[in-house]
């Protein structure tokens, strides 16, 4: 039995069955199954044979009666059955929640309907985006509380806390064996709340208010080292790995000039963060080094190869000699540069 369909029937987390619970039943419901569905979602979510489940996540999540509101009140009688990846899990949901509004929209517009009826559907659509959108972000402060405080310390301010811990990953879920699929995700989101954070002073001058600059290393390292607080050894290789694969040629056309300094600032800390001996032994910066290049071949086979964050050739042999030492002997001249010309 496929274990969407076992998860979402209607003894675990069906709709109609939920339904038909009191709260306090339904509460004791979804407390218990809150690590099943996370266990779900980055384990299982992805693969072809669960994709029909997506719709049926996406309704139970986005359910404020049935899922945030029982959720929030679990958060506040017993934080310790909030899973660590639960922020992660919801606000990934949330997004595909938004790209379908989106679609429809998109689809209403290119519609032969009349101008009347494609406008009362659009101004629905944009109406349960908002609300939904409304409802998750009430939620998801009581389920990182911790996370916020810790980017409290370092200075970033509460509203950008809030956003930034909900896209954290937890390495309770997220490992050195499914990173790549949730890497982007993370940093992209990044790109969107640094450039969200932006402002114009009466200067003219343009001005972070997350709280600490970014762009600074000492800012930068301070921010990754709560990121990357609780990873292994190799969960933070690949971690680096899948930072280092992020391609660049088409996501740089549709960046704002503040997420490609975002970008830049990433690219920066990843780069001294591989360089380090005090993060890598040598065995691991070159085992890196040689994932990145067999991912990029693997890639140029199925034709889905392109520019990448790092071209190793470019790199300063002064600045960063460990790297450049490390990828001398495990790529050299092979195949993995060819791509970059």
């Amino acid at each position: 039995m496929s274990r969407g369909k076992e998860l979402f029937d209607r003894e675990n987390l069906g709709v109609k069955g939920l339904k038909k619970l009191s709260k306090i039943d339904l509460q004791a419901t979804i407390e218990l199954n809150l690590e099943p569905l996370c266990e779900y979602y980055y384990e299982d979510i992805h693969h072809k044979e669960e994709r029909e489940f997506r719709p049926v996540l996406i309704d139970l999540v986005m359910d404020k009666k049935l899922f945030l509101k029982p959720v929030a009140k679990i958060a506040k009688a017993n934080p310790e059955a909030i899973p660590e990846g639960l922020a992660f899990l919801i606000f990934d949901t949330l997004e595909m929640a938004n790209r379908n509004i989106e679609d429809k929209i998109r689809q209403e517009q290119e519609s032969q309907k009349p101008e009347d009826e494609k406008k009362k559907t659009i101004e629905a659509l944009n109406a349960f985006n908002e609300e939904i959108h409304k409802n998750v972000f009430e939620v998801l402060p009581l389920i990182t509380t911790r996370n916020i405080k810790k980017l409290r310390k370092i200075g970033i301010k509460k509203f950008w806390a809030g956003l930034i811990a909900a896209i954290m990953l937890s390495p309770d879920y997220v490992t050195n064996k499914n990173m790549f699929r949730f890497v982007r995700t993370f940093t992209s989101q990044l790109y969107k709340i640094y450039s969200r954070s932006i402002s114009v002073d009466e200067n003219g001058n343009k001005v972070c208010t997350i709280g600490i600059d970014l762009k600074q290393n000492k800012a930068m390292d301070a921010f990754f080292k709560v990121v990357t607080k609780k990873f292994d050894t190799a969960t933070m290789a690949e971690f680096v790995k899948q930072l280092l694969l992020e391609k660049r040629d088409k996501k740089m056309d549709s960046m704002t000039q503040d997420e490609i300094n975002m970008y830049g600032a990433i690219t920066n800390w990843t780069l001294r963060t591989l360089e380090s001996k005090e993060v890598f032994d040598k065995k691991t910066r070159k085992a890196i080094i040689k994932g990145f290049g067999d991912q990029r071949l693997r890639d140029e086979k199925r034709q889905r190869d392109a520019r990448r964050r790092v071209n190793f050739k470019e790199l300063d042999a002064d600045m960063y000699p460990h790297i450049v030492k490390a990828y001398q002997e495990v790529l050299g001249n092979t195949s993995e540069e060819k791509q970059e010309k």
